[in-house]
């Protein structure tokens, strides 16, 4: 498990998924609850000029679109019924 350094380990508490469809915890200490096997910093934030973390060239930001996703809503919109 790596885990950015923004999430912890100072004692903040943290709402988080509970593996479970519906089910969320609260008081989760990410420190305490969560076998963290390496700190890492900054994992989510990037931007142009940051260095890659594969070869340390500055990474290049680039407008995009998103072409597919996987949500968990079942046949809902397969069966026809409404949101």
């Amino acid at each position: 498990m790596i885990a950015d350094h923004a999430l912890g380990p100072d004692g903040a508490t943290c709402f988080t998924g509970a593996n479970t469809d519906d089910v969320h915890l609260r008081g989760v200490d990410v420190e305490r609850d969560i076998p963290i096997g390496t700190w890492a910093r900054t994992c989510a934030r990037s931007g142009p000029a940051s260095p890659c973390p594969r070869c340390g060239e500055p990474l290049e930001l680039v407008e995009a679109i998103e072409v597919g996703h996987i949500f968990k809503l079942g046949d809902r919109y397969f069966e026809g019924r409404s949101a």
